[in-house]
This record gives C-alpha cells, sequence and structure tokens, in this order.
C-alpha cells in the first residue's frame, strides 16, 4: 500500500460488539434525537478542520499489530489536543495492560484485543507518556515479553478514559456508524470517532481516497482483515467526499500519515466504532 507494506490486525478482523455489549449501547442524546429519530446537528458543515490533530505527529505501528492501541491512544491525545494539551502516550504500555488485564495471562509480545476491551481497560487504568515507556518492534520486544514496563512508568500511568459510547453498525440510518450523516454530526461538534472498518484497499485516487473496489460483477471486494483508526475530520466537498483518519502506519502511507477514506467505503466497510465523552489525567496504574 503506497510502496509499504503494513501488517494489519488479525485480532480485529472479527472485532464487532457482543450481543451483550450490543444491548449495553446507548449513543447520547448530544449526538441523536431520540423524539425526531435524526442527528441533533441537522446540517453539519461542508467539511471539518482537523488542527488539533496536526498538533501531535502520526505513529507507526512497524510490524506489530498495535493499530487498537495506538487509536484508543490517539482519541485521548486528540481530545486533550482540541482543549490545548499536547501529549505523546504510550502504546507500548498500553498494550502490556490489554494484555495483563483484557485476556491474561498473555504477555506483551501478544496483541491481540478487541476494541470494547480495549477502551474498558484504559477506564480502568491508565498509561504513562510515550518517554517513560518507548514503542518497540516486536522483534526487539520478543526477547523481554515477560517483563514489565518500569517501576516509574507504572507511578506515571495516569492517562485513561472516564466515559465513552460504543456505536454500533445498525445500518445506514439511525445512531449508527454506518451513517455517514450522523458521524458527520459528531465530528462537527468537536468529537473524534474510533471506527473499525474491514480492510479491503485497493488504490488510492488522485486525491489520495480510498473508495469501494469492486470485481468484475461490481460487487465490493471482500475484506481480508481488520484496521482500527480515528476520524479526525470530513470533507464532503471534494470529487469524492471522504473522511480524515489519524492512522498508525507512519507519515510516508496515504496523504501525510493519514488514511482519507471515502463516505461509500465507511457505508460499505464499518464494522463499529466509540467516542470519547471524557478523558482522565489522574488514572492510577
Amino acid at each position: 500500500m503506497d510502496g509499504k507494506r503494513v501488517p494489519l490486525d488479525k485480532s480485529s478482523a472479527n472485532d464487532k460488539p457482543t450481543l451483550a455489549e450490543r444491548a449495553k449501547i446507548h449513543v447520547p442524546a448530544i449526538f441523536w434525537n431520540y423524539e425526531k429519530l435524526c442527528p441533533v446537528v441537522a446540517h453539519a458543515p461542508a467539511t471539518s478542520d482537523y488542527a488539533h490533530s496536526r498538533r501531535i505527529p502520526t505513529r507507526d505501528q512497524g510490524d506489530r499489530q498495535t493499530c487498537i492501541a495506538f487509536a484508543t491512544l490517539g482519541a485521548i491525545e486528540l481530545f486533550l489536543s482540541r482543549r490545548g494539551q499536547v501529549v505523546n502516550l504510550s502504546a507500548q504500555y498500553a498494550n502490556w495492560i490489554f494484555m495483563r488485564r483484557a485476556i491474561p495471562p498473555s504477555d506483551w509480545c501478544h496483541d491481540d484485543v478487541r476494541l470494547a476491551d480495549a477502551l474498558s481497560c484504559l477506564r480502568a487504568v491508565g498509561v504513562c507518556a510515550e518517554i517513560l515507556c518507548p514503542y518497540e518492534s516486536l522483534s526487539a520486544l520478543r526477547a523481554r515479553c515477560d517483563q514489565s514496563p518500569s517501576a516509574k512508568a507504572q507511578r506515571h500511568a495516569h492517562y485513561g478514559i472516564k466515559e465513552y459510547s460504543l456505536i454500533d453498525n445498525v445500518g445506514r440510518d439511525g445512531p449508527s456508524v454506518a451513517n455517514i450523516v450522523f458521524l458527520e454530526n459528531i465530528v462537527s461538534q468537536g468529537f473524534d470517532i474510533i471506527i473499525t472498518v474491514g480492510a479491503a484497499f485497493g488504490r488510492h485516487d488522485i486525491d489520495h481516497v480510498y473508495d469501494v473496489m469492486r470485481d468484475g460483477e461490481d460487487t465490493p471486494w471482500t475484506p481480508t482483515d481488520a484496521h482500527c483508526v480515528v476520524i479526525v475530520g470530513y470533507d464532503r466537498s471534494a470529487r469524492t467526499p471522504f473522511f480524515i483518519c489519524r492512522n498508525s502506519w507512519g507519515e510516508d502511507t496515504g496523504a501525510d500519515g493519514y488514511l482519507l477514506l471515502s463516505y461509500d467505503y465507511i457505508r460499505t466497510y464499518a464494522l463499529y466504532g466509540a467516542v470519547l465523552l471524557d478523558v482522565a489525567t489522574d488514572n492510577a496504574a
């Protein structure tokens, strides 16, 4: 993809809410008008700026299956950036707590976590800054899979999630991750959206937008995997309207590190997502 072989997250290929999780999903009334059955913001602007995201360099997950770690931490960083605070959080540390709490007794050389479990972990405990627990390649980490982060990193693991809302895929209408108008509504109110999508990427167009690829019978490609990103903006006025997604494949992929996914791509391949409503800066490790 763009001349670079990028690992996708096999762990998230079936990353959909369980029946129990779906039963608990209730999109906040700040986003969805339950009386009129429509988004709260009826007419969102045609474009959305993502200056808050550009304050934070995009990252590179390298040879690891850690896009959910980067997306969830990225959402925390973006939430704080919108409020003027720039932080760089440790995906390495996040993956350690995911492995320790979500699916024990795995060590942190594994990267198998669901988005819902990652969010639950970050609500229960915090993560530290990147400088205290730098990200490593899988080959470097394998030499010490059973070791823990430093005591200093654990003492300063203060950043987490206070409140979030899952968004299910309930079709192209309603409060759904496949409803383009609904997603625009959320972003236009100053929130970012963590989203897991099926991976069926072909080649981007001249504007770096990835659209739905179809076979000779006009059938959309079947996803081979899944990937997790953060929607930080959109452009409905483009020749192919798209969402601007903060990615974790480095700055040399996509549009300067951002994945531009067409509205039709999201309608076709969105699995589910989440919105952070409040974050913590004083979580205990």
